[in-house]
Order: structure tokens, then C-alpha cells, then sequence
């Protein structure tokens, strides 16, 4: 790819996914087994050739900066850019506050990226898009259901796909045409940008809220339309849902992809979302369409459908789950049963303290339970 640098925003609370980020950032919350969420958009930049990524971070880094260190880079050099002095008020501001990294690194084209969402794109094929178009600004679109549309910044483009006219979040949306948060810029036009808004008292220095419809009507901004899969993991609903998304085959990451597979992981570079392996599977432990993570440890006796087990977890003996995430480092003792037919339940280990006060039901999990089990 030419001279494009990455700027990945990962600095994101991501507090609608309660316990899960209470540690953490969204960012570096576990997924599929043996990945973060930002292993995505890191994979996504190596199979694109990018070789400069600077990772944006800001709420409670540490796990993140650790799992990033940790891993093989693959040709892409990644460095950590976090909010020091004062905080990031925004995403266009939290770029802006890095003008120098960026100018060091000489770049032609800087490419914005969000570090929670899970999808497989080749940005080579983005910048191109840019290129014939001979385009300022470019955002990755996406056409979405009327009913989500306001939960989007929503785009109108002609026939060329210029764009006509940008509304953040807007409570009647003109089109379906949703951003994905993913924007490819000239470096020299979006450091203008960016030093122009940094003075503006009236902006809330954010990329969606001012950048983007200020460049509607001042520069040559068009959308790019993207029509595979996307998810934005951003509620424990949708957190569960994609995970079953690969259970399911729906989403484009299998069970191992030579072509395309995740990277940057200090465990492995193949992606495996049913880790049954790591249980030893046996009559005493049923599992099916579950992601566990390979370091989860699954006792005998144990019942686990339609469920996600994330790392260092343990279930005790005869133990029933059912549509559950049980997050890190987590026990569930032996007898307890956990189960949900309509929310995703999350259990943390504050939750298996709250139960377990009450007397568990100490049997033997009965057939009934097991009747969805394969």
C-alpha cells in the first residue's frame, strides 16, 4: 500500500458492555476464543500492507498495550499513543493532539480507524476507490436497516457516490447509507482540517459531529460502499450474537482461513472459535455451538450451549450453561446452573458470589436440560 499511516482509535470505555470494560477497554475485551476485539482491525491493516499503525488509547490501557507488545507484528510496526498531559476530547481532536507522529512518518494518504468493530476489509481496495476518485476524504459506508439508521452518521451521495449531505446520529434519517466509522484522508488536506477545528471553540472536535459535514460543503468527500460483514460489538447482545455469527459460519472468520487469518495473538495466528479441543472431549462434558477460550478450564459433568466462556475462567462439576458469558477469571462452582432464554446473561465472578449464597441445587444435571445438547 502507498505511504499510508493508520490510526487506529482505541481509547473507548465501551461501558454498554458492563463488566466486560470494567477493567479494560472495549478494544481489549476477549473475542472468538483466542483474540481481542482490536485483533480485527490489526489484521485488517497487515493483509493491507500498511506498515505504521499508531494505536490511540486513552481508558485503561494497560491490557491492550500488554496483549499488542505481546504479539508478532507481521511487518506492521505499531506504537502506542496514548493521551498524556490532558485527555482526548474527541476522536478528531485525539488525532489532532498526534500531528507530529504523523508528520515524522512523512505520510501521503492517513487512514482513521475504530479498534471495536469486527470485519474483514482489504483497505488497499479503499484507497483506490479514493484515488479514481481523486478525492480529499473517503468514509467506508454501509446501508442499514431504517430502524438502526439513527443509531449511524447517515450519508447522502449522488450517483457518483459523492457525498451530499452528512448527519451524525439524526433523529429522522434521510437514507440508509450508514459510516463505518472508517475514514481515508489526504494527509496534507486533513492536517488543515484538523489545525482549523483544534482553534474552533464551537466544536466538539469530533470527526462524525464536525470534520465530516464541514468537508460536505469544502472539499471533495466521497463514500465507499461496503457490503460484507459488520458488526459493531458494542452491547453484551450483539457482543454474543457475533460470536455466534461464527459458530454459525455467517461471518466471513472460519475455523482457520490461510488466506485471510487473524493476527496478533501471542497464542496462535489460526483462528479456532470452538475450542473443544482444549476440554478433552469426553461423554461427561456436552458442548455445542459455545466459543471457549483454549486457556478456560471445563470440569467433568458439564453441560455448556450456546454460550461463550472467555479466558481463565473455570466451570466446576456438573454445571449447566445456557446462552451465558462467563467473563475472565471467573469460577463457577460445581452444581450451579446458569441459563437464559431471552437476555444474555453475563456472569462475572461478583455474580457467582451473590448465588452462590443462596443453597445450590447439589444434583446431577437432569436429561431435560440436555435435550438442545448434540
Amino acid at each position: 500500500m502507498v505511504n499510508c499511516v493508520a490510526m487506529i482509535l482505541a481509547g473507548g470505555a465501551g461501558t454498554r458492555l458492563g463488566a466486560l470494560t470494567r477493567n479494560e477497554s472495549k478494544p481489549a475485551v476477549s473475542f472468538g476464543g483466542n483474540h481481542r476485539i482490536i485483533d480485527y482491525t490489526i489484521s485488517n491493516c497487515i493483509h493491507s500492507g500498511i506498515k505504521h499503525a499508531g494505536v490511540l488509547t486513552q481508558y485503561k490501557p494497560e491490557t491492550l498495550h500488554s496483549h499488542l507488545e505481546n504479539s508478532e507484528s507481521y511487518g506492521l510496526s505499531i506504537d502506542y499513543l496514548p493521551a498524556t498531559n490532558s485527555t482526548y476530547e474527541g476522536t478528531a481532536d485525539a488525532v489532532c493532539k498526534n500531528v507530529q507522529y504523523l508528520d515524522e512518518r512523512e505520510p501521503t494518504h492517513v487512514l482513521i480507524l475504530s479498534g471495536d468493530h469486527i470485519y474483514q476489509m482489504n483497505y488497499e481496495e479503499l484507497l483506490t476507490f479514493h484515488q479514481q476518485k481523486d478525492a480529499d476524504a473517503t468514509v467506508a459506508t454501509l446501508t442499514v436497516p431504517k430502524e438502526e439508521a439513527s443509531r449511524f452518521g447517515i450519508l447522502r451521495v449522488d450517483e457518483t457516490n459523492r457525498v451530499l449531505e452528512f448527519e451524525e446520529k439524526p433523529e429522522h434519517p434521510k437514507s440508509q447509507t450508514a459510516s463505518m466509522g472508517i475514514y481515508l484522508f489526504n494527509w496534507s488536506y486533513l492536517k488543515e482540517c484538523l489545525l482549523d477545528d483544534s482553534v474552533n471553540p464551537a466544536s466538539s472536535h469530533d470527526f462524525g459531529k464536525d470534520i465530516l459535514p464541514r468537508l460536505v460543503h469544502e472539499a471533495k468527500l466521497y463514500a465507499f460502499p461496503y457490503d460484507q460483514y459488520w458488526r459493531d460489538v458494542g452491547t453484551i447482545q450483539t457482543y454474543w450474537e457475533t460470536q455466534m455469527d461464527l459458530i454459525k459460519g455467517i461471518s466471513p472468520f472460519l475455523l482457520t482461513d490461510q488466506e485471510w487469518p487473524l493476527f496478533t495473538t501471542p497464542l496462535t495466528s489460526a483462528f479456532t472459535p470452538i475450542s473443544i479441543q482444549s476440554v478433552k472431549e469426553a461423554k461427561e462434558r456436552k458442548i455445542a455451538e459455545s466459543v471457549i477460550s483454549p486457556t478456560a478450564y471445563i470440569s467433568e459433568g458439564v453441560a455448556v450451549y450456546q454460550s461463550v466462556i472467555l479466558p481463565g475462567a473455570s466451570v466446576g462439576k456438573n454445571v449447566y450453561l445456557h446462552r451465558v458469558i462467563v467473563a475472565e477469571n471467573t469460577h463457577i462452582p460445581d452444581h450451579m446452573s446458569f441459563a437464559s432464554d431471552n437476555e444474555i446473561m453475563l456472569i462475572t465472578p461478583s455474580v457467582v458470589h451473590r448465588l452462590s449464597k443462596t443453597k445450590p441445587a447439589h444434583s446431577m444435571i437432569s436429561n431435560h436440560l440436555l435435550k438442545n445438547i448434540k
